[in-house]
């Protein structure tokens, strides 16, 4: 689907000892898509008929689709000068998209990456079991092997 062998997102922060670090752009790699094969695109179809000719001409337009690699995405938040052309809406939609590609890359890190070659191999199947404690484990080896009232085992 693309050339590249690794995709990389970085999040620069500026930080002022007066304040938290402050998110000032990201950098990633572009990925190279192979032609046809751009999973962050799709090309739509449609037909366009003519009111007055009954003429129907097609139009073809490539739209933006949801998927993964969106997150490969670099933002620039805007300078002082754009921001203060922004409208409110658009400063906090914004702020919200960043917050949550941080949020997200911050899941790959602590989740996904230690544990990739166990989730792609299925070793790690029960991903959400990794958070139970020992006596929550105990608890279930005995709700399963609990007997009937014949003294059965279920």
């Amino acid at each position: 689907f693309f050339d590249s062998l690794e995709l990389d997102k970085t999040f620069v922060f500026e930080n002022d000892d007066r304040s938290d670090p402050v998110l000032i752009r990201t950098e990633v790699t572009e990925i190279q898509w192979k032609p046809g094969k751009d999973l962050t695109r799709k090309t739509v179809t449609r037909k366009q008929k003519n009111k007055r000719t009954k003429q129907i001409r097609k139009l073809t337009e490539t739209i933006k689709v949801e998927s993964f690699f969106n997150f490969f995405h670099a933002y620039d938040p805007p300078d002082e000068e754009e921001l203060n052309k922004m409208k409110e809406e658009e400063v906090a939609e914004l702020e919200t998209v960043m917050e949550s590609e941080y949020e997200a890359a911050m899941a790959f890190k602590e989740r996904i990456i230690p544990h990739a070659v166990a989730w792609f191999t299925g070793e790690d199947k029960d991903s959400g079991d990794e958070d139970m404690s020992d006596d929550d484990e105990d608890d279930l080896d005995e709700e399963e092997t609990d007997e009937d009232e014949d003294g059965k085992r279920r």
